[in-house]
């Protein structure tokens, strides 16, 4: 055991200690490493807590288990490194180092609290042994994490491999011991082993727990071993705890000799399916809420949480508190299958983007032998989603969950252009909104090097057309009854998701006829389009309520004031006309120009003008002309 190891044993369990524990090994001034693993492992002295002030039972019960901790662990260590060593160069050892520091925070801790992060315990803890990844026992390490850690162990396995194929330490062994170590070991006989290992007592899983043989492969290489693992020096060991240690080995050659044994598939599904139904993170009502309520397995009965509820002797409310905690099952389920097998992952994520539709649940259920609906494989491959893909969550509910895998190699970043798409869905809208497709390329598009002057320059044909689709299928995720979007070549139409009112359906059919209409021929139209109106002069005082939109252009005719022009009575428009010149004009003109601008004849404008208002705004002039009163004065 090398120091390093010695010293990161040692820092992960003395944080864990009490601050009264950690102010009696500072008292004694052995609360730093080397003073600490001088004075109680190379020279085997002891100290009495129980007599030391401020020290009272529970404080001595920790610094004690601390130091019989790192004498435990010195003892194996040493006799293990007595094995042959894999023989590395500086170079190597400088790669691991750098590509160490490359990893996530989270994960360096992780390795840290381990040993492993130097190569000589990263190979003696992940690659040969791999025993602290099976156990699902390390703290603060999501899917994520291992994920992580996993790619670090394939790069770092694929360097191994040039300078010494991997093989089992080799030790005193009989020929079946040898047997027991090279035979392979089918996922059920782990699953078994896992059943025994709980059903052991607390005291003889901690005493395993230490010696990191939780797990079938570590127990094979540490416990069937008589001179690797020595229950007389472990603290607590009684004779109860090594007769049940003992019963367990007789087990575990039992389940290795049977005929059951068989080579692991690499179907992750397969492994999958087997850890659910076979394994021991579901119980029964568990299983029952998987096949029966969210209906993760295809042609399997629906039912209720009540009816799950009365089937167990259960109150619904605890059904539904179960129901809530399966989705974390599942992800620690997808961690054990990750970590116990060598699963081919990577065949799932060969297309530029999927969704997992009828077709891709059919293709894995018959290649790998299971029975699970697109909802239950679409949220699993979320979780054993490598960085290269980008997964976006059409439907959280469990029972149809649903999304899209895209690659993040193309060009564009869809997750913000699809939560730029929710916000639009969110908001009332009351009219139309048109999006360009060169402004949302502008905008989310990803250039893939820093040598192009701009976003657009990089898009060839392919690119565009490839993300023309995605944002096709996007979109078809989100459009709806309530808000109906349209995708064309060049832009995209957001539908308005607020009630039509009856003014708008006016501007509609003026719009749609490019013309000034009278009230009744609108009342028409309304009957034609059966929008319910309750009369003519109602779609009358619509067009009088809002003159912002609606102009009127002679008796009854209203336009829309979008088009331009002069909109009014005779005299309100000849009074607007007079104001702009600001000078008299020609009466011909002026009759001339309001017979244009109105849908009036030009005797309606000479009685109007001269009959009817002319003692109130206007006055006549020489020459034939007519200006407005208010000059005069």
């Amino acid at each position: 055991m090398t120091n390093q190891e010695a010293e990161n044993k040692f820092l992960l369990r003395f944080s864990q200690l009490s601050n009264r524990a950690k102010v009696v090994l500072e008292r004694f001034k052995l609360s730093q490493f080397e003073s600490f693993y001088s004075f109680f492992i190379e020279q085997n002295k002891r100290i009495d807590f129980r007599q030391q002030r401020n020290c009272g039972p529970s404080v001595g019960k920790e610094l004690n288990a601390l130091i019989n901790s790192i004498a435990s662990f010195s003892d194996n260590q040493n006799q293990l490194s007595s094995k042959k060593q894999l023989q590395v160069s500086a170079e190597t050892e400088k790669f691991f180092d750098s590509e160490f520091k490359q990893l996530s925070t989270r994960t360096k801790n992780i390795l840290s609290s381990i040993s492993a992060n130097y190569f000589a315990g990263f190979n003696e803890k992940v690659i040969q042994n791999n025993s602290v990844f099976t156990s699902i026992k390390l703290r603060n390490c999501g899917v994520k994490s291992y994920i992580e850690i996993l790619e670090f162990q394939k790069l770092i396995a694929n360097i191994i491999k040039e300078i010494e194929p991997l093989n089992y330490p080799t030790g005193e062994l009989d020929k079946d011991e040898k047997q027991l170590i090279q035979k392979k070991i089918d996922l059920r006989i782990e699953l078994q082993f896992d059943r025994l290992f709980d059903a052991l007592n607390n005291r003889t899983k901690n005493i395993l727990i230490n010696a990191g043989a939780n797990n079938l492969q570590v127990f094979i290489e540490n416990i069937l071993k008589a001179d690797v693992f020595d229950l007389s020096k472990f603290r607590n060991c009684g004779e109860k705890t090594r007769n049940e240690i003992i019963e367990l080995q007789t087990k575990v050659f039992e389940l290795l000799n049977s005929n059951t044994c068989e080579e692991k598939s690499t179907d992750f599904f397969k492994n999958l399916e087997i850890y659910l139904f076979e394994g021991n993170v579901l119980k029964p009502v568990d299983r029952e809420i998987f096949n029966q309520y969210f209906s993760f397995i295809q042609k399997n009965e629906t039912k209720s949480l009540q009816e799950i509820a009365v089937k167990f002797n259960l109150t619904k409310e605890r059904v539904r508190q179960i129901a809530i905690r399966i989705p974390d099952k599942i992800k620690k389920i997808v961690f054990n299958v990750l970590a116990n097998g060598k699963c081919e992952i990577d065949k799932y994520f060969q297309a530029e983007y999927f969704i997992i539709d009828k077709f891709t649940t059919d293709s894995i259920n018959i290649n790998e032998r299971t029975r699970f609906n697109s909802s239950f494989i679409t949220f699993v491959l979320q979780y054993v989603n490598t960085r290269s893909y980008t997964f976006i969550c059409f439907n959280d509910i469990l029972r149809f969950y649903s999304g899209i895998f895209i690659n993040n190699l193309i060009p564009f970043d869809f997750k913000k252009f699809y939560d730029y798409l929710l916000k639009f869905i969110s908001s009332r809208r009351k009219k139309d909104v048109i999006i360009e497709i060169d402004t949302l390329i502008k905008e989310f598009g990803q250039p893939k090097n820093n040598n192009f002057p701009s976003k657009t320059d990089y898009l060839n044909v392919f690119d565009r057309k490839l993300i023309l689709r995605i944002l096709k299928l996007l979109i078809q995720a989100i459009s709806d009854a309530e808000n109906k979007i349209e995708l064309g070549l060049d832009q995209i139409i957001i539908r308005r998701n607020t009630k039509k009112f009856k003014h708008e359906f006016i501007a509609d059919i003026l719009n749609e006829y490019k013309k000034p209409m009278h009230f009744n021929e609108l009342h028409e139209e309304f009957l034609k389009r059966n929008i319910r109106v309750t009369s003519a002069l109602s779609i009358h005082g619509m067009m009088q309520h809002y003159p912002e939109v609606f102009g009127l252009k002679g008796p009854g005719i209203y336009g829309l004031k979008e088009w331009g022009g002069y909109f009014g009575t005779i005299g309100d428009v000849a009074e607007k006309l007079l104001k702009e010149r600001n000078r008299p004009m020609d009466k011909r003109e002026l009759i001339q120009i309001l017979s244009r601008e109105l849908y009036v004849s030009k005797d309606s404008i000479n009685t109007v003008l001269f009959n009817y208002e002319l003692e109130k705004r206007f006055v006549k002039m020489k020459n034939n002309t007519v200006g407005l009163k208010e000059w005069l004065s």
